[in-house]
């Protein structure tokens, strides 16, 4: 057990798998969107129907027609906000210690994986709202296989950076001294 102050080495098996998603400003923002859509459309279903229903002398018919259009764009709007809750719970980034995986489908699942080994160069960029609700993108690239693998919009992107970092380091330390890479492969075998 360390004290405070003190270093102690942590091999690349060790550290944890974390998850990575896009921050819920984004999910908050879509769906924001979407409520705005259908208050539009519901004003313009209502001033429509009563425009109609004075010039005509079908009232009740364009009453219950409204209600039949209101009642299908409550139904359309709450499966169109389940499905974009749904698409970002699925899409995520997995932090594992050798490699980054980043998943997303609602029915067919689709994987990028990026070996932390590849990974010479960790970016992060943020925009003024970015810096405020705490969101970036992180660039993880490779120059000789010109490889770049954005994990974009995600939140705290300082944090998962500096988490990279490490294990970068870690996985390099790993290669330079073998005996540690023997032991980390004998005790994930078990």
């Amino acid at each position: 057990m360390a004290l405070e102050g003190q270093v102690t080495s942590v091999s690349v098996a060790d550290m944890p798998s974390l998850i990575a998603r896009k921050s819920a400003v984004f999910l908050a923002l879509n769906l924001l969107l979407l409520e705005t859509g259908f208050i539009f459309i519901f004003i313009i279903t209502l001033t429509s129907s009563s425009l109609l229903s004075t010039s005509v002398n079908f009232s009740t018919l364009f009453t219950t027609v409204t209600i039949y259009i209101l009642g299908i764009l409550v139904i359309a709007k709450l499966v169109a906000s389940l499905a974009l809750t749904l698409k970002w719970v699925k899409e995520y980034y997995e932090i594992q210690p050798t490699k980054i995986v980043h998943r997303k489908g609602l029915f067919s699942l689709k994987e990028v994986i990026m070996p932390i080994k590849n990974v010479q160069k960790v970016t992060v960029s943020q925009d003024f709202l970015g810096k405020f609700f705490n969101y970036g993108t992180l660039r993880l690239e490779n120059p000789m296989l010109r490889e770049v693998f954005k994990m974009e919009g995600i939140s705290q992107p300082i944090k998962y950076a500096e988490l990279i970092e490490a294990q970068i380091q870690a996985e390099q330390k790993a290669y330079e001294n073998p005996m540690l890479l023997l032991h980390n492969n004998n005790r994930t075998r078990l």
